[in-house]
Protein backbone atom coordinates (compact mmCIF):
# COMPACT_ATOMS: atom_id res chain seq x y z
CA UNK A 1 0.00 0.00 0.00
CA UNK A 2 1.33 3.62 -1.10
CA UNK A 3 1.25 6.27 1.73
CA UNK A 4 2.43 9.41 2.04
CA UNK A 5 5.27 10.42 3.75
CA UNK A 6 4.68 13.05 6.55
CA UNK A 7 8.04 14.60 6.63
CA UNK A 8 8.39 15.53 2.88
CA UNK A 9 4.85 14.72 1.45
CA UNK A 10 6.20 12.14 -1.06
CA UNK A 11 4.53 9.03 -1.86
CA UNK A 12 6.21 5.75 -0.02
CA UNK A 13 5.29 1.85 -0.24
CA UNK A 14 7.89 0.67 2.94
CA UNK A 15 7.58 3.17 6.22
CA UNK A 16 10.41 3.38 8.53
CA UNK A 17 10.85 4.46 12.82
CA UNK A 18 7.34 3.12 13.44
CA UNK A 19 5.45 5.82 11.55
CA UNK A 20 4.93 7.21 7.31
CA UNK A 21 8.01 8.17 6.93
CA UNK A 22 10.03 6.96 3.26
CA UNK A 23 13.54 6.08 3.48
CA UNK A 24 15.38 9.15 2.22
CA UNK A 25 14.26 11.35 5.20
CA UNK A 26 14.92 8.57 7.81
CA UNK A 27 18.21 8.05 6.45
CA UNK A 28 18.75 12.09 6.38
CA UNK A 29 17.39 11.77 10.40
CA UNK A 30 20.06 9.07 11.36
CA UNK A 31 22.47 11.45 9.53
CA UNK A 32 21.85 14.73 10.89
CA UNK A 33 20.02 14.34 14.42
CA UNK A 34 22.78 14.98 16.41
CA UNK A 35 24.12 17.66 14.64
CA UNK A 36 20.67 19.94 15.27
CA UNK A 37 22.37 22.23 16.93
CA UNK A 38 24.73 23.32 14.37
CA UNK A 39 22.35 23.82 11.36
CA UNK A 40 20.68 26.93 10.66
CA UNK A 41 17.88 27.82 8.42
CA UNK A 42 19.33 29.11 5.14
CA UNK A 43 16.23 31.50 4.90
CA UNK A 44 15.94 32.57 8.43
CA UNK A 45 12.26 32.24 8.52
CA UNK A 46 11.89 28.33 9.47
CA UNK A 47 9.49 27.78 6.87
CA UNK A 48 11.57 26.64 3.91
CA UNK A 49 9.42 23.44 3.04
CA UNK A 50 7.06 26.85 1.56
CA UNK A 51 9.13 27.26 -1.14
CA UNK A 52 8.00 23.53 -2.16
CA UNK A 53 11.32 21.45 -1.69
CA UNK A 54 13.48 20.78 1.30
CA UNK A 55 16.72 22.64 0.15
CA UNK A 56 17.41 23.84 3.81
CA UNK A 57 19.05 20.55 6.38
CA UNK A 58 17.60 22.64 9.59
CA UNK A 59 13.63 22.60 8.51
CA UNK A 60 13.93 19.05 7.17
CA UNK A 61 15.23 17.93 10.66
CA UNK A 62 12.94 19.70 12.44
CA UNK A 63 9.95 18.44 10.64
CA UNK A 64 11.44 14.60 11.27
CA UNK A 65 11.87 15.24 14.83
CA UNK A 66 8.06 16.60 15.28
CA UNK A 67 6.56 14.03 13.15
CA UNK A 68 8.46 11.37 15.35
CA UNK A 69 7.43 12.76 18.71
CA UNK A 70 4.08 13.07 17.48
CA UNK A 71 3.98 9.34 16.75
CA UNK A 72 5.37 8.54 20.28
CA UNK A 73 2.50 10.15 21.53
CA UNK A 74 4.67 13.23 23.18
CA UNK A 75 2.97 16.11 20.86
CA UNK A 76 0.31 15.97 18.28
CA UNK A 77 -0.11 19.68 18.17
CA UNK A 78 2.36 20.86 16.40
CA UNK A 79 2.00 18.04 13.68
CA UNK A 80 -1.23 19.97 12.40
CA UNK A 81 1.15 23.12 11.42
CA UNK A 82 3.94 21.25 10.15
CA UNK A 83 1.55 18.69 7.52
CA UNK A 84 -0.40 22.13 6.86
CA UNK A 85 2.84 23.06 4.93
CA UNK A 86 3.53 19.92 2.60
CA UNK A 87 2.66 20.81 -1.15
CA UNK A 88 -0.03 18.74 -2.28
CA UNK A 89 -0.22 17.55 -6.02
CA UNK A 90 -3.60 17.08 -7.84
CA UNK A 91 -3.71 13.60 -7.30
CA UNK A 92 -2.67 13.64 -3.67
CA UNK A 93 -4.17 14.79 -0.22
CA UNK A 94 -3.24 15.65 3.48
CA UNK A 95 -4.33 12.21 5.45
CA UNK A 96 -7.63 13.73 6.61
CA UNK A 97 -7.46 12.68 9.96
CA UNK A 98 -4.82 15.55 10.68
CA UNK A 99 -6.44 18.70 10.40
CA UNK A 100 -4.18 21.82 9.57
CA UNK A 101 -4.52 25.15 11.90
CA UNK A 102 -5.86 28.13 10.32
CA UNK A 103 -3.11 30.65 11.08
CA UNK A 104 0.36 28.86 12.73
CA UNK A 105 1.97 31.47 15.25
CA UNK A 106 4.04 33.72 14.07
CA UNK A 107 6.47 35.01 16.79
CA UNK A 108 7.54 38.44 16.19
CA UNK A 109 11.25 38.11 17.15
CA UNK A 110 11.65 35.52 14.71
CA UNK A 111 9.88 37.92 12.09
CA UNK A 112 12.18 40.86 13.04
CA UNK A 113 14.73 38.45 12.50
CA UNK A 114 14.04 37.28 8.75
CA UNK A 115 13.39 40.12 7.50
CA UNK A 116 15.92 42.17 8.95
CA UNK A 117 18.15 39.83 6.85
CA UNK A 118 16.34 40.16 3.86
CA UNK A 119 16.50 44.22 4.44
CA UNK A 120 20.25 44.27 4.80
CA UNK A 121 20.69 41.80 2.01
CA UNK A 122 18.91 44.26 -0.15
CA UNK A 123 20.91 47.17 1.48
CA UNK A 124 24.25 45.24 0.57
CA UNK A 125 23.26 44.13 -2.94
CA UNK A 126 21.98 48.15 -4.23
CA UNK A 127 24.79 49.81 -2.12
CA UNK A 128 27.86 47.08 -3.84
CA UNK A 129 25.89 48.28 -7.44
CA UNK A 130 26.60 51.53 -6.65
CA UNK A 131 29.68 50.90 -6.09
CA UNK A 132 30.20 48.43 -9.50
CA UNK A 133 30.93 45.43 -7.11
CA UNK A 134 29.34 42.12 -8.11
CA UNK A 135 29.93 39.53 -5.60
CA UNK A 136 28.98 35.52 -5.10
CA UNK A 137 26.29 34.51 -2.56
CA UNK A 138 28.50 33.07 -0.25
CA UNK A 139 30.57 36.10 0.17
CA UNK A 140 27.34 38.14 0.06
CA UNK A 141 25.85 36.08 3.07
CA UNK A 142 29.52 36.30 5.10
CA UNK A 143 29.61 39.98 4.08
CA UNK A 144 33.21 39.86 2.70
CA UNK A 145 32.49 43.01 0.91
CA UNK A 146 35.75 46.00 0.93
CA UNK A 147 34.93 48.42 3.50
CA UNK A 148 35.81 51.73 2.23
CA UNK A 149 35.40 55.30 4.01
CA UNK A 150 31.92 57.05 3.87
CA UNK A 151 31.33 60.08 1.52
CA UNK A 152 28.55 62.44 1.60
CA UNK A 153 26.99 61.59 -1.70
CA UNK A 154 26.94 58.06 -1.17
CA UNK A 155 25.69 58.42 2.37
CA UNK A 156 22.83 60.57 0.01
CA UNK A 157 22.66 57.55 -2.51
CA UNK A 158 22.62 55.07 0.82
CA UNK A 159 20.11 57.09 2.24
CA UNK A 160 17.66 56.51 -0.88
CA UNK A 161 18.01 52.70 -0.71
CA UNK A 162 17.46 52.35 2.73
CA UNK A 163 13.76 54.20 3.16
CA UNK A 164 11.85 52.41 0.46
CA UNK A 165 13.44 49.14 2.57
CA UNK A 166 11.91 50.10 5.69
CA UNK A 167 8.79 50.22 4.02
CA UNK A 168 8.93 47.00 3.14
CA UNK A 169 10.20 45.64 6.48
CA UNK A 170 7.49 47.52 8.09
CA UNK A 171 4.89 46.12 6.00
CA UNK A 172 6.47 42.74 5.81
CA UNK A 173 7.20 42.82 9.76
CA UNK A 174 4.14 44.46 11.03
CA UNK A 175 1.14 43.78 8.77
CA UNK A 176 -1.27 46.30 10.58
CA UNK A 177 1.44 48.76 9.26
CA UNK A 178 -0.20 47.98 5.63
CA UNK A 179 -3.61 49.58 6.74
CA UNK A 180 -2.25 53.30 7.69
CA UNK A 181 -2.79 56.50 6.38
CA UNK A 182 0.29 57.08 3.87
CA UNK A 183 0.96 60.64 5.96
CA UNK A 184 1.00 58.02 9.19
CA UNK A 185 3.37 55.59 7.35
CA UNK A 186 5.69 58.74 6.74
CA UNK A 187 5.68 59.71 9.80
CA UNK A 188 6.68 56.68 11.22
CA UNK A 189 9.32 56.10 8.88
CA UNK A 190 10.85 59.70 8.92
CA UNK A 191 11.37 59.49 12.60
CA UNK A 192 12.48 55.63 12.33
CA UNK A 193 15.53 55.77 9.55
CA UNK A 194 17.98 57.11 11.66
CA UNK A 195 17.31 55.37 14.89
CA UNK A 196 17.15 52.07 12.62
CA UNK A 197 20.21 53.21 11.08
CA UNK A 198 21.99 53.36 14.50
CA UNK A 199 20.52 49.90 16.13
CA UNK A 200 21.39 48.20 12.97
CA UNK A 201 25.05 49.13 13.32
CA UNK A 202 25.32 47.87 16.79
CA UNK A 203 23.85 44.85 15.77
CA UNK A 204 26.27 44.83 12.81
CA UNK A 205 28.86 45.64 14.75
CA UNK A 206 28.61 43.09 17.42
CA UNK A 207 27.88 39.94 14.72
CA UNK A 208 31.46 41.42 12.39
CA UNK A 209 33.59 42.81 15.00
CA UNK A 210 33.00 41.69 18.26
CA UNK A 211 31.12 43.48 21.12
CA UNK A 212 34.05 46.32 22.13
CA UNK A 213 34.78 47.34 18.79
CA UNK A 214 34.57 51.35 18.26
CA UNK A 215 33.69 50.59 14.15
CA UNK A 216 31.49 53.36 12.83
CA UNK A 217 29.13 52.65 10.38
CA UNK A 218 28.44 55.39 7.64
CA UNK A 219 26.46 53.38 5.21
CA UNK A 220 25.48 49.56 5.08
CA UNK A 221 29.04 48.80 3.28
CA UNK A 222 31.10 52.18 4.22
CA UNK A 223 32.62 53.44 7.55
CA UNK A 224 32.91 56.97 9.57
CA UNK A 225 36.74 57.75 9.78
CA UNK A 226 38.17 60.06 12.45
CA UNK A 227 40.93 60.62 9.83
CA UNK A 228 38.57 60.99 6.87
CA UNK A 229 36.27 63.06 8.23
CA UNK A 230 37.37 65.78 5.55
CA UNK A 231 36.86 63.17 2.83
CA UNK A 232 33.60 62.75 3.67
CA UNK A 233 32.50 66.62 3.01
CA UNK A 234 34.90 66.16 -0.13
CA UNK A 235 32.16 65.59 -2.43
CA UNK A 236 29.20 67.72 -0.56
CA UNK A 237 27.48 70.69 -2.36
CA UNK A 238 29.71 73.75 -1.44
CA UNK A 239 33.12 73.27 -0.98
CA UNK A 240 34.21 76.20 1.02
CA UNK A 241 32.11 74.59 3.91
CA UNK A 242 34.39 71.41 4.06
CA UNK A 243 36.75 72.48 7.03
CA UNK A 244 34.25 73.73 8.96
CA UNK A 245 31.74 70.99 8.67
CA UNK A 246 34.73 68.88 9.66
CA UNK A 247 35.46 69.87 12.33
CA UNK A 248 31.63 69.62 13.20
CA UNK A 249 31.57 65.89 12.45
CA UNK A 250 35.17 65.20 14.34
CA UNK A 251 33.73 66.50 17.78
CA UNK A 252 30.38 64.72 16.87
CA UNK A 253 32.18 61.06 16.27
CA UNK A 254 34.71 62.00 19.12
CA UNK A 255 32.37 63.37 21.99
CA UNK A 256 29.26 62.20 21.04
CA UNK A 257 29.46 58.47 19.46
CA UNK A 258 32.08 57.76 21.90
CA UNK A 259 29.38 58.43 24.67
CA UNK A 260 26.90 55.84 23.09
CA UNK A 261 29.40 53.52 22.68
CA UNK A 262 29.66 53.28 26.25
CA UNK A 263 26.33 53.06 27.56
CA UNK A 264 26.29 50.11 24.67
CA UNK A 265 29.05 49.04 26.02
CA UNK A 266 27.90 48.50 29.76
CA UNK A 267 24.49 47.16 28.60
CA UNK A 268 26.05 44.76 26.55
CA UNK A 269 23.09 43.81 24.12
CA UNK A 270 22.36 40.37 22.75
CA UNK A 271 21.78 40.13 19.34
CA UNK A 272 18.13 39.07 20.43
CA UNK A 273 17.63 42.19 22.54
CA UNK A 274 19.03 44.52 19.73
CA UNK A 275 16.85 42.81 17.31
CA UNK A 276 13.84 43.52 19.77
CA UNK A 277 15.43 47.29 19.68
CA UNK A 278 14.76 47.36 16.22
CA UNK A 279 11.08 46.63 16.71
CA UNK A 280 10.44 48.73 19.07
CA UNK A 281 12.26 52.09 17.93
CA UNK A 282 9.67 51.54 14.68
CA UNK A 283 6.72 52.29 17.78
CA UNK A 284 8.41 54.96 19.81
CA UNK A 285 6.11 57.82 19.11
CA UNK A 286 6.32 59.58 22.80
CA UNK A 287 7.14 62.95 20.89
CA UNK A 288 5.25 63.12 17.79
CA UNK A 289 2.17 64.17 17.45
CA UNK A 290 0.43 60.37 16.25
CA UNK A 291 -3.15 60.17 14.94
CA UNK A 292 -5.11 57.60 17.03
CA UNK A 293 -4.23 54.57 14.80
CA UNK A 294 -0.51 55.59 15.23
CA UNK A 295 -1.07 54.89 19.01
CA UNK A 296 -2.78 51.79 18.60
CA UNK A 297 -0.61 50.15 16.69
CA UNK A 298 2.50 51.33 18.71
CA UNK A 299 0.93 50.33 21.93
CA UNK A 300 0.01 46.75 20.53
CA UNK A 301 3.26 46.23 19.08
CA UNK A 302 5.57 47.64 21.96
CA UNK A 303 3.37 44.67 24.16
CA UNK A 304 4.00 42.15 22.04
CA UNK A 305 7.38 42.56 21.70
CA UNK A 306 8.17 43.27 25.32
CA UNK A 307 6.74 40.17 26.03
CA UNK A 308 8.39 37.64 23.64
CA UNK A 309 11.50 39.34 25.41
CA UNK A 310 10.15 39.03 28.59
CA UNK A 311 9.67 35.34 28.02
CA UNK A 312 13.04 35.35 26.29
CA UNK A 313 14.26 36.37 29.75
CA UNK A 314 12.81 33.68 31.63
CA UNK A 315 14.20 31.02 29.52
CA UNK A 316 17.66 32.32 29.69
CA UNK A 317 18.39 34.72 33.19
CA UNK A 318 15.05 33.98 35.08
CA UNK A 319 12.28 36.41 35.78
CA UNK A 320 13.72 38.37 38.78
CA UNK A 321 16.51 39.55 36.31
CA UNK A 322 14.95 39.39 33.28
CA UNK A 323 12.62 42.40 34.63
CA UNK A 324 15.61 44.46 35.68
CA UNK A 325 17.39 43.67 31.82
CA UNK A 326 14.23 44.70 30.32
CA UNK A 327 14.51 48.40 31.99
CA UNK A 328 17.98 48.46 31.29
CA UNK A 329 17.52 47.79 27.57
CA UNK A 330 14.46 50.85 27.34
CA UNK A 331 17.46 53.16 28.73
CA UNK A 332 19.62 51.84 26.06
CA UNK A 333 16.47 52.79 23.38
CA UNK A 334 16.70 56.07 25.17
CA UNK A 335 20.16 56.41 24.47
CA UNK A 336 19.91 55.76 20.87
CA UNK A 337 17.32 58.22 20.52
CA UNK A 338 18.74 60.83 21.99
CA UNK A 339 22.07 60.39 20.20
CA UNK A 340 19.96 60.61 16.82
CA UNK A 341 18.21 64.19 18.41
CA UNK A 342 21.95 65.46 18.84
CA UNK A 343 22.26 64.00 15.04
CA UNK A 344 20.04 65.81 13.74
CA UNK A 345 20.83 69.15 15.24
CA UNK A 346 24.24 69.01 13.78
CA UNK A 347 22.60 68.20 10.35
CA UNK A 348 21.27 71.86 10.96
CA UNK A 349 24.60 73.32 11.28
CA UNK A 350 25.75 71.24 8.04
CA UNK A 351 23.36 73.18 6.43
CA UNK A 352 23.97 76.78 7.77
CA UNK A 353 27.85 76.02 6.61
CA UNK A 354 26.58 74.95 3.32
CA UNK A 355 27.98 71.62 3.41
CA UNK A 356 24.20 70.75 3.06
CA UNK A 357 21.35 72.15 0.94
CA UNK A 358 17.87 72.21 -0.19
CA UNK A 359 18.23 69.23 -1.78
CA UNK A 360 20.00 66.66 0.80
CA UNK A 361 17.81 64.13 1.34
CA UNK A 362 19.36 63.17 5.07
CA UNK A 363 18.65 66.65 5.95
CA UNK A 364 15.14 67.26 4.39
CA UNK A 365 13.80 64.13 5.67
CA UNK A 366 13.12 64.72 9.20
CA UNK A 367 11.82 67.90 8.73
CA UNK A 368 9.12 67.64 6.06
CA UNK A 369 5.47 67.96 6.64
CA UNK A 370 4.38 65.76 4.32
CA UNK A 371 6.09 63.20 2.03
CA UNK A 372 3.50 60.50 0.25
CA UNK A 373 4.47 57.07 0.57
CA UNK A 374 5.48 55.17 -2.10
CA UNK A 375 3.85 52.12 -1.35
CA UNK A 376 0.55 53.25 -0.74
CA UNK A 377 -2.00 51.88 -2.66
CA UNK A 378 -4.46 55.04 -3.69
CA UNK A 379 -1.24 56.78 -4.72
CA UNK A 380 0.97 54.85 -7.06
CA UNK A 381 3.99 56.18 -7.78
CA UNK A 382 5.64 56.39 -11.56
CA UNK A 383 7.90 52.82 -10.93
CA UNK A 384 7.88 50.73 -7.73
CA UNK A 385 10.85 48.50 -7.63
CA UNK A 386 12.95 46.52 -5.13
CA UNK A 387 15.87 44.08 -4.51
CA UNK A 388 14.59 41.14 -4.47
CA UNK A 389 15.46 37.40 -4.81
CA UNK A 390 15.45 35.91 -8.45
CA UNK A 391 16.64 32.46 -9.83
CA UNK A 392 19.61 34.45 -10.33
CA UNK A 393 20.10 35.66 -7.01
CA UNK A 394 19.43 38.98 -5.64
CA UNK A 395 18.57 42.19 -8.23
CA UNK A 396 18.88 45.51 -6.68
CA UNK A 397 15.92 47.96 -8.62
CA UNK A 398 14.98 51.34 -8.22
CA UNK A 399 12.47 53.13 -6.75
CA UNK A 400 10.94 56.43 -8.28
CA UNK A 401 8.33 58.31 -6.38
CA UNK A 402 6.32 61.50 -7.17
CA UNK A 403 6.86 64.92 -5.36
CA UNK A 404 10.59 65.20 -6.90
CA UNK A 405 12.22 62.79 -4.65
CA UNK A 406 14.24 60.07 -6.90
CA UNK A 407 14.73 56.94 -4.65
CA UNK A 408 16.76 53.95 -6.19
CA UNK A 409 19.33 51.38 -5.62
CA UNK A 410 20.37 50.35 -9.28
CA UNK A 411 19.15 50.68 -12.84
CA UNK A 412 16.84 47.73 -13.03
CA UNK A 413 16.28 45.25 -16.06
CA UNK A 414 13.65 45.06 -18.19
CA UNK A 415 11.84 42.09 -17.07
CA UNK A 416 12.68 43.24 -13.42
CA UNK A 417 9.90 45.46 -13.89
CA UNK A 418 7.14 45.04 -11.07
CA UNK A 419 4.92 48.43 -12.69
CA UNK A 420 5.65 50.68 -15.06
Amino acid sequence: MTVECLVCGKQTEVTHMGMNACRACTVFYKRNHKKSDKLVCVNGSYACLDYGKFWCRKCRLERFQTVLRTAWGEDTSKLACHISRIPVSPERHVPSRVSPPRSPKVFILDSIRANHRTLSISRCVAELALRGIDMNAQDMSEENFPIVPCTYQFMEEATKILIPGLFHFSEDTFPDFQKLKPADKWLLIRNYEKIFHCVDAELRTLRKFGKRSANIWGTYTTCMYLNYVEHYFSDCPNKRSILPASKTLHDFLTNNVSELKKQIHLTDPSEEELLALIGLALWSVENMESSDEILELSARYRTEIMSELCAHYRKTIGEVQGASRIGTILCLLQGFRSFVMTMRSDYDIYFMLGAYDDSTIMYKLPVLALLRCPTAPDDPPDRLLYARPTNTGLHAHAIETHGGIVIYAAPPAEEDLLSN
